[in-house]
């Protein structure tokens, strides 16, 4: 392998340019000059920014009509999914977290997957929930909470029954 060789190149009277010396009043020129590109630029960028903030307005006004039809059309489909799935659960005896393996978006679907459900836990058509052996124990009164008659305990309550010993 040949390692790379550099080498230098001295500038010639052909390479370099030269530039001519400008005198004051052509600098002053040139500076005028390239400050009113500069203002132009900025008036440009300016107007196509205004131009551009006005579609942007009159594309999210377009947008904004779109996006409410779909929010309802979406609420409205949520209420009916939720009407579907009452339907669905008190005419195949479901309890709520039996509902999470409900499927379908439509009432039949809905209610053909609630009615292999309701089969497959063992229930029938018309049956209000389950049986004693799924009852929450906390609903029955008195489990929980002050008992119904004994009334609020104040501090003078509490220390009459610590100085008799109760």
């Amino acid at each position: 392998m040949e390692e790379d060789q550099t080498q230098e190149v001295t500038p010639t009277e052909e390479t370099v340019e030269t530039k001519p010396q400008l005198t004051y009043e052509e600098l002053q020129a040139e500076l005028s000059k390239v400050r009113k590109e500069a203002a132009d630029r900025r008036v440009t960028a300016r107007e196509k920014e205004n131009e551009l903030a006005e579609f942007r307005k009159w594309k999210e006004s377009q947008m904004t009509e779109l996006e409410k039809a779909q929010a309802r059309l979406a609420e409205v489909d949520k209420e009916r999914y939720s009407d579907y799935v009452e339907i669905a659960q008190s005419k195949f005896g479901l309890e709520d977290e039996d509902l999470e393996f409900l499927k379908g978006s439509t009432k039949t679907e809905i209610l053909a997957s609630a009615e292999k459900l309701a089969a497959r836990l063992g229930r029938n058509a018309g049956e209000q929930g389950a049986g004693p052996e799924r009852v929450n124990p906390n609903l029955f009164p008195g489990t929980r909470g002050t008992p119904v008659g004994s009334g609020a305990r104040d501090h003078n309550d509490i220390l009459r029954s610590q100085l008799q010993g109760r």
